[in-house]
């Protein structure tokens, strides 16, 4: 499991502006793959790559308080081979909230100049189930 460094206080606010600083609200993972993640040897496999990127997003997604959500989109752009064995540091940001949904960016790093990869991700808060829905459900 990583290491996740979450933020200070929670991110509550309805809407974040286009050009506002919400940095201090950023989530740090530190990740580290061994050779059981590769695809070709001593490459870390995209799809874990996917997967950490995917459990990040969820972890900050948390840390803004507004309760249960899930992955609606994910979009993962490779930039290049993250090698095995090697920490990584994801930092995920918050890009704008909409109502029930959360829009957030992460990417890949080795802490300092060298991008492996970078996302974008939709979190949606689930709405509420109607009454009817839940009747319906718990029938016999």
């Amino acid at each position: 499991m990583p290491r996740m460094y979450m933020p200070n206080r929670p991110l509550i606010k309805e809407t974040v502006l286009e050009n506002e600083d919400t940095s201090e609200h950023d989530l740090f993972g530190v990740w580290s793959f061994g050779t059981d993640a590769v695809g070709h040897p001593g490459i870390v496999h995209g799809g874990a790559i996917a997967m950490a990127l995917d459990e990040s997003f969820g972890h900050a997604f948390f840390a803004l308080g507004r309760g249960s959500g899930f992955t609606a989109s994910l979009n993962v752009n490779y930039r290049q081979p993250v090698p095995a064995g090697q920490p990584v540091l994801i930092r995920i940001s918050v890009e704008s909230i909409s109502g029930r949904k959360v829009f957030l960016k992460g990417e890949v790093t080795d802490g300092n100049s060298t991008r492996f990869a970078d996302a974008r991700a939709l979190f949606v808060v689930p709405r509420a189930a109607s009454p009817s829905h839940q009747l319906a459900s718990s029938a016999p």
